[in-house]
């Protein structure tokens, strides 16, 4: 359950959370399995595993909620090789060409037989509402998935007022200072980052495991490359990779923090879940207030979280 990569929402108005209110919410969107003409379907799954009912899971101003979605796999070179069949075929009985609108019309119909045979693939998405910063934590690194999440939410609650989490300070040019000079205390530059020509988005170099005060960066960064992404150390409790777009990847969770919870012996998971969600969302909640110390809230942000 311990986040990878998130990505940060700030909830605009109070929203009333009761857990027997959300429960009954989001049961009216629990997870089902696609039908047989549904090329995707999400829905709300069960925290704790098949084994529990609770579609949430509350833990000191905490609410942990975990969507799954469900795919039918259908590749476009089996589309493809059945339609090119099927026109030859068409063409040398009938002979006659087939044109576009037809074509279409024949793609459609081949999806259509082929959509209930497809296999299914699922994957979750989960994440957490921090009340108390009025926040929510979505565990992954792609905006369409947080979207996925937030559109799930939104739809069982009836309304979520949320912007993405942003700051005054363009990131990029606050990244490439750091680089140059140091981050405020108590972070600490790791040994990955990703470089961009500012003239050409698409020439990038990235820079995996090295010294970053190293001469050949410093050249990259006096001929006007910009910083777009910078590996992080705080407190050696977190290390991670902080993008321009404020989005936190490849969190690693340190030894320290193992210890904690190897002195938390349980036989039980749903205490052992317990304990380890309220150590990750007290540390990530203290590496996202330490970042705004440093990064400066917004002041839209500020006003929502007032």
């Amino acid at each position: 359950m311990w986040f990878k990569n998130i990505k940060v929402f700030q909830i605009t108005k109070d929203l009333p959370l009761d857990q027997e209110t959300l429960e009954e919410q989001l049961s009216e969107h629990a997870f089902k399995p696609c039908g047989h003409q549904e090329p995707a379907r999400i829905g709300w799954d069960t925290p704790l595993g098949r084994n529990a009912s609770a579609l949430t899971h509350f833990s000191d101003g905490h609410i942990y909620l975990s969507a799954r979605k469900q795919e039918r796999v259908l590749p476009a070179n089996v589309i493809k090789e059945q339609l090119e069949e099927k026109i030859h075929a068409i063409e040398e009985q009938e002979s006659r060409k087939i044109y576009s609108k037809e074509r279409t019309s024949m793609r459609d119909e081949i999806i259509f037989e082929l959509m209930p045979k497809a296999f299914t693939r699922s994957q979750k998405i989960s994440g957490y509402i921090d009340t108390r910063r009025k926040l929510i934590i979505i565990n992954c690194a792609s905006s369409s998935k947080a979207e996925e999440f937030l559109n799930l939410l939104r739809e069982s609650i009836g309304s979520l007022p949320v912007v993405p989490f942003s700051v005054e300070q363009d990131m990029s040019t606050l990244l490439t200072h750091w680089l140059n000079t140091q981050p405020p205390a108590p972070f600490l530059i790791g040994g990955d980052c990703e470089l961009q020509d500012v003239m050409d988005e698409k020439n990038r170099i990235r820079c995996k495991n090295q010294e970053l005060a190293s001469e050949e960066i410093s050249k990259h960064l006096e001929a006007g490359k910009k910083v777009i992404q910078l590996a992080l150390h705080w407190h050696d409790r977190i290390s991670f990779v902080l993008h321009e777009d404020l989005t936190i990847k490849q969190i690693k969770f340190e030894d320290i923090l193992q210890e904690q919870l190897d002195n938390m012996d349980s036989d039980d998971k749903s205490v052992l879940f317990d304990n380890n969600f309220a150590i990750m969302t007290l540390e990530l909640g203290a590496l996202i207030d330490e970042l705004l110390k440093v990064l400066g809230r917004s002041r839209e942000s500020e006003k929502n979280a007032a």
